[in-house]
């Protein structure tokens, strides 16, 4: 299996043996893999599927038996979003499903305050908390487009199985469309941002720099970190928390050391024991979407809870197929369309920390 995509993910060699094995198990079945091959090979409209093909493909499909005008069942496009959830960084995220009836989630910043009410007081008249009333989001989901290329040879032999390829490719490229977006979406109205805001690059989220001097990896201290990780409120350390950190950083950061305790600040998998990375005690998420300057004044980590930062997504995928792009090649292109949006939900849960500029 190709790396390109895991590659740009950033994942290290488990995560990625854990994604291509998510993907197998969701073509595992006879059934799923005469979908997915009878799909592709259907809306090319470059052979009819086998009569087998074509029943499992009615049976999944939508009782109309037309796949909903190239709209895939809600659980086969769940499988693939679960694999692009396992590439992903966002997964640490607050990944929200979201309808098609509710376009408002909750925006809670506080948590309500509980009274004691001894034996001799009951029927005291408790009194009004309004921290609990929090306002809501309206995001309006945006369309996620990706493209797959194709020989269309590839289509008209029947003997080549394309279901792993197709589940893994969709799913990496709208992997790395998200964790963009959520990382260091600038808010620009343009196809690599959508109009979305990344945590890095939220204003509303407090940036805390290193200490004076440390304006390089390599120079950072305990203390840098922990200045992060106090810019983040009292009521998201109360949840799990952790590192947001580009994977190009990895190297770099396994020299930190604790000055004091002669230790490494960075924790390997080997070390915990249970395949994570941990800084100062909190994991690390690591992906190839944050920043990864190493500069003076650069933003190189954010940390708090991964709830603080919303990813809804639509439960639904659309494939379409172009006809011959490059005719002289037998080119064509799948494209699969997702829906989703993402969004601060609350900023006081998280922080970023900054390079020194000097």
């Amino acid at each position: 299996m190709p790396n390109t995509f895991t590659q740009k993910l950033g994942l290290n060699a488990s995560r990625q043996r854990y994604a291509i094995a998510r993907a197998q198990e969701a073509v595992s079945t006879l059934e799923r893999r005469l979908f997915f091959n009878g799909l592709v090979r259907t809306i090319a409209r470059s052979r009819v599927p086998s009569k087998m093909a074509d029943a499992v493909m009615r049976s999944l499909g939508p009782a109309s038996g037309t796949l909903g005008g190239s709209l895939l069942p809600i659980d086969v496009s769940k499988d693939i979003l679960d694999v692009a959830d396992v590439y992903g960084g966002y997964h640490d995220l607050g990944v929200t499903p979201m309808s098609s009836m509710f376009t408002k989630f909750p925006k809670v910043t506080a948590h309500p305050q509980a009274f004691w009410i001894q034996p001799d007081s009951i029927g005291q008249t408790l009194p009004t908390d309004a921290r609990f009333a929090g306002s809501s989001l309206t995001p309006e989901a945006n369309t996620l487009s990706c493209l797959i290329q194709t020989d269309d040879e590839l289509l008209q032999d029947e003997k080549v199985d394309l279901s792993l390829v197709f589940v893994t490719q969709t799913a990496q490229a709208i992997a790395t469309a998200i964790d963009t977006a959520s990382f260091v979406g600038t808010g620009a109205n343009d196809q690599t941002n959508g109009g979305q805001t990344g945590i890095f690059v939220d204003n509303t989220i407090a940036n805390v720099s290193a200490q004076q001097g440390n304006s390089s990896i390599a120079q950072l201290q305990r203390s840098d970190f922990v200045t992060c990780v106090k810019a983040v409120n009292r009521a998201a350390l109360q949840h799990p928390c952790r590192w947001f950190i580009s994977s190009q950083f990895i190297a770099p950061m396994l020299d930190l050391v604790d000055g004091q305790a002669k230790e490494r600040l960075l924790k390997t998998p080997a070390e915990t024991g249970d395949g994570e990375f941990y800084l100062l005690g909190f994991p690390v998420t690591w992906t190839a979407a944050c920043p990864s300057v190493d500069a003076p004044g650069a933003k190189i980590a954010a940390f708090g809870r991964g709830e603080s930062y919303m990813v809804a997504l639509r439960d639904e995928l659309e494939i379409m197929m172009s006809g011959f792009l490059i005719f002289q090649s037998s080119i064509r292109y799948i494209r699969a369309l997702a829906r989703g949006y993402c969004q601060t939900r609350d900023s006081s849960g998280l922080a970023t920390l900054s390079l020194s500029n000097g």
